[in-house]
This record gives C-alpha cells, structure tokens and sequence, in this order.
C-alpha cells in the first residue's frame, strides 16, 4: 500500500444550531453528544493521520496505541454485514483527544467513515455506516468517563425530545463532575444520509447539525 499523498476530500462539517430547544423538522435523525477534541482522519493501511484541513496531523504518534488497535481490530474482523466495498474502508474520521483536556488522552473517538468507492447512496446511509463500525468498534456508553489511549464508537441514537432536553441539561454537571468541558452539547445527523464529499475545508453540510452548549 502506497502511502496518500493526501486525503480523498474534506471531512463533512456540521452546520450550526445553536442553543438546543428540541428536535426540528420531521427527517429522522440520530443524535450524539458533541465530544471536545480535533477532528483527526486516519487513513487505516497506512496508520497515517491529518487534519480536517487536509495536513497531516503533527501529533500522529502522540495516538500511536489508538492506531494500533484500530488497525489491528479493523483487519482481524471478516464478518461484514455491508456489500465487498465495505472491506475497502481505508479512512477513519475520528475524534481526536489529546491537549485540550485531561480525559482520554490519546484516544480516538471514531465519528464515520469516508467510503471511497461508487456506490450507492442507500447503500452508504449515515444509520448503515454506524451499523457496520460497530461491528468491530466498542460504542462508547455517553456517560462513561474515558481512558488514555483508548479506541471507541461515539453513541448515535434515535432519541426522544424528552429524553434528550434533560441530555442537554445534565451536560454541565457531567463536565464539572469531571474536571473539564468534555461534552460541547450535541450532533445530530440525518439517518439516511449519504457521506456527501466536500472539495473546500470550510463547507458545512445542512444534513449534519451542531447545537453548542455556550451558544
């Protein structure tokens, strides 16, 4: 495997909702909480990362172990559930987690993955893609205070309104509980939306929603 001479396009970027007060609209939507870290791409043949603006990461080994295991864990597992295309996946885009914080340093926290091939959009849906990674990732349980150097699925669900309002209102006593702002507030994404490719660091995709808690 020849080494990337860069990445095959910009990582999608949320779109800003603000302060959260609910679901909007009536698309179905997965729900996940809004980890504080970078966002790290790692491309799993190579055990190379960069960044979201398409460099390459200049604290790669500082995740060395998370690499490994990644690595590891990706080409021991040969149940896939999805097409032959799946088996292709070579990029990670993950939740890095090193200086901004105490907790889990050295982790990384996988978000989804690029699919690189043609295939088709039901195929690559946002709510298949995170069935397929957690076939051979651990789902991090959202409440669950995380180690060093660990490798974990972030949690998407389908959630009610209820149940995520009071999410959202326990988040700053989770953070001061642990020391940190760990927790931003929340992500939610479309379930059944492709991975659509971005050509320009900056762009934001409106099928991806970011509610922050300070806004």
């Amino acid at each position: 495997m020849m080494e990337p001479g860069s990445i095959p396009f910009f990582p999608q970027r949320p779109a800003s909702g603000g302060h959260f007060r609910g679901q909007l609209g009536l698309t179905p939507q997965l729900f996940s909480l809004k980890y504080n870290g970078w966002m790290g791409l790692l491309h799993l043949p190579t055990k190379q990362m960069w960044n979201r603006h398409g460099k390459k990461l200049s604290i790669e080994n500082d995740f060395s172990a998370a690499i490994e295991q990644l690595y590891g864990d990706r080409y021991a597992y040969d149940g896939m559930p999805m097409s032959d295309g799946a088996k292709k996946c070579e990029w990670l885009v993950c939740e890095a987690l090193q200086r901004r914080h105490h907790l889990g340093q050295g982790s990384l926290f996988v978000i989804d993955y690029m699919p690189t091939g043609k295939f088709s959009d039901e195929d690559w849906s946002f709510a298949m893609r995170q069935e397929w990674l957690s076939n051979w990732i651990e789902i991090h349980p959202p409440w669950v205070k995380p180690t060093p150097d660990s490798t974990m699925l972030i949690s998407n669900q389908s959630i009610s309104d209820e149940s995520l309002v009071e999410m959202w209102n326990d988040i700053p006593r989770l953070n001061e509980e642990w020391g940190c702002e760990f927790y931003e507030g929340f992500v939610a994404t479309q379930a059944s939306s492709p991975y659509k490719r971005q050509h320009t660091a900056n762009n934001k995709c409106s099928h991806i929603i970011k509610y922050r808690y300070d806004n």
